[in-house]
């Protein structure tokens, strides 16, 4: 290929995209409506079709027992041990079917599966305390199933463990606003993907329409030299259809 052929074709690239660039930019109030359509539409989906979930949390403390015969380095090492333990124990069967049964009649229809799988404990990096956070569609539910196995776990850890103690620091409070319905983050993606949609399906019918608009596109799509052009009146043009009409 010549330099000659090289330097055309980099010139009608760049032609093409700035056509396209004007192309869109001119269709912007197009491409906006079939984003903003697919945003209401994917957060009326994910708010009507997900069951809002509520996550309420505990925080405790593991209070050990006394060892003078460690150092600092060993004793950080034993707590972060002690309160992986804890954790599992906190999931085990005993300690929730105790929680359950703890809150009386109403919560009776409740298992220990169910139970253990709205459990989520935590442990934060280099400390002894737990947060025991419990996820369930009732607010109401997840408040006093946390509190319940909250103080069961406390009963068990200190018995087998042989803790100190497990003091608490903040109760389960009732939880107002969902954690889990991503209604928010739906409508961003669906804002994103209405708009790149909207946009290439102008780019791929503009491709595909190879009508001829203009001179410059007799030159570019012909190879042909434009000698002359015929302007249409529009006076005439109305007549034209008004004859048509009658």
């Amino acid at each position: 290929m010549s330099n000659l052929e090289q330097e055309q074709l980099s010139r009608t690239e760049a032609i093409d995209l700035m056509e396209y660039a004007a192309l869109l930019w001119w269709n912007k109030f197009i491409i906006l409506l079939v984003a903003a359509i697919c945003a209401l539409g994917s957060y009326l989906i994910t708010d009507l079709r997900f069951t809002p979930l509520y996550t309420s949390t505990t925080k405790v403390y593991i209070l050990e027992q006394d060892r003078n015969n460690t150092n600092a380095t060993s004793g950080l090492s034993l707590g972060m041990m002690i309160a992986s333990d804890c954790i599992e124990m906190i999931r085990c069967r005993p300690v929730i079917e105790n929680a359950i049964d703890s809150l009386g009649e109403d919560y009776a229809d409740y298992s220990y599966e169910y139970v253990r799988s709205c459990i989520s404990v935590k442990n934060p990096d280099d400390t002894r305390f737990l947060e025991i956070s419990v996820t369930t569609p009732q607010p109401k539910v997840s408040q006093d199933l946390a509190n319940a196995v909250r103080e069961s776990a406390s009963t068990y850890i200190c018995d087998i463990m042989a803790i100190q103690a497990v003091n608490l620091v903040e109760e389960a409070s009732l939880p107002v606003a969902s954690t889990s319905s991503g209604a928010p983050r739906n409508a961003v993606l669906g804002f994103a993907v209405g708009a790149l949609i909207a946009a290439a399906v102008i780019c791929i019918r503009h491709r595909l329409d190879d009508t001829i608009k203009t001179p410059e596109d007799v030159n570019r799509y012909l190879n042909l030299s434009v000698l002359g052009a015929l302007p249409v009146m529009e006076s005439a043009t109305e007549e034209r259809k008004k004859k048509k009409k009658r």
